[in-house]
This record gives C-alpha cells, sequence and structure tokens, in this order.
C-alpha cells in the first residue's frame, strides 16, 4: 500500500491533472467551435514555450529538493562499532595518506606493557594536514564526500567514505609494519 501511494502522490497524480486539464480544453474547443485543436492553436506559441521552460525547470527544482533531502538523511547520525582496548592504546605513529593525517595505534597487552601487534587500528576520523584536528564528512550533492576541518579552512573531497578509507591506511600501515620487523 505503500508504494501504491508513493507512486500517487509523486507520479500518477500529475499525469492525471495534466491530462484532465488537456481534455477539458480539448472539449470547451469542440463545444464552441466544432475542433478538437482550435483552442490550442489561439495560445500564442511563445506562451506555449515558457510553459514548457516553467516544467522544465518546475522538474529541475523537484530533482534538487529530493537530492537535498537524501543528503540530509544520509547525513544523520552514524554508530561506528570500535574496539576499545582494555589497557589503554600505543601510538604507533602517523601515515599521511589521501592528503591527510591518520593516526595508527595499537592495545596495549598489559597496563604497562609492550603493544600487540595482532592488531592494528587506524583511528577515525583522520585529522587535518594543517592543524591536526579531527576532520568532519558530508555527502556531496553530486556524490562523494567533502571533508572540512571545524578549525582552518581545510575542505578535501573525496569520492570514498574516510571509514572505506581507513581499511586502505590500515593495510598500508599493516605493510610497513612488517618492513620494520624485516629489519630488525
Amino acid at each position: 500500500m505503500k508504494i501504491f501511494k508513493y507512486l500517487m502522490d509523486k507520479y500518477i497524480n500529475p499525469v492525471i491533472v495534466t491530462i484532465i486539464t488537456t481534455t477539458i480544453i480539448a472539449l470547451g474547443s469542440k463545444a464552441y467551435t466544432g475542433k478538437w485543436l482550435e483552442w490550442f492553436k489561439l495560445i500564442p506559441l511563445t506562451t506555449l514555450k515558457i510553459f514548457g521552460v516553467l516544467i522544465f525547470l518546475w522538474i529541475i527544482i523537484i530533482f534538487i529538493f529530493r537530492r537535498v533531502k537524501y543528503l540530509k538523511y544520509l547525513d544523520g547520525p552514524f554508530a561506528a562499532s570500535s574496539y576499545a582496548a582494555p589497557y589503554g592504546w600505543i601510538s604507533l605513529g602517523n601515515i599521511e595518506y589521501n592528503k591527510v593525517i591518520w593516526r595508527i595505534r595499537s592495545p596495549k597487552k598489559e597496563l604497562y606493557g609492550s603493544y600487540s601487534k595482532s592488531y592494528i587500528d587506524v583511528e577515525t576520523p583522520p585529522r587535518c594536514p594543517n592543524c591536526e584536528t579531527e576532520l568532519e564528512q558530508s555527502h556531496s550533492f553530486w556524490g562523494g564526500y567533502i571533508w572540512k576541518c571545524v578549525m582552518c579552512d581545510f575542505k578535501k573531497r573525496n569520492r570514498e567514505s574516510y571509514y572505506r578509507e581507513e581499511k586502505r591506511v590500515e593495510k598500508i600501515a599493516r605493510r610497513t609494519l612488517e618492513l620494520q620487523d624485516d629489519k630488525t
């Protein structure tokens, strides 16, 4: 039922109104002039062009409003799951990837002990390359994402979410640690 109601409200009703309006004009023309299309010929060509442009603009505006509404829905609250380290974290350093800073860390094995090499965590969100403040992410109107710094004027467009980019950085960090272990 919801699908039928949605189709009626958004698509079928406007088509029905257009058909009914055209039919009424044609019936009036037939009743007064004896010809179905006579009244349509009385409408100046300029008026028809203006009407066509207005309908085109109306369709574009509807598209824009629907896209903005959808983006607001996408930018709503997001619940990200994260691993909680019982003894805290040890920072393993930073990696610059995709023109932003990513902090790499690992959970401590014990309260004052060494870190666990089996688990690497990339801190999300990434940090601004200018002031190292956490970046905010929002959806771009034409697709992709915009990463903004709340402290300075840094702004970056990216095709992927920083949650997807985090997985790539994790692979790079893991390989970097493997190469360091091979050297020692």
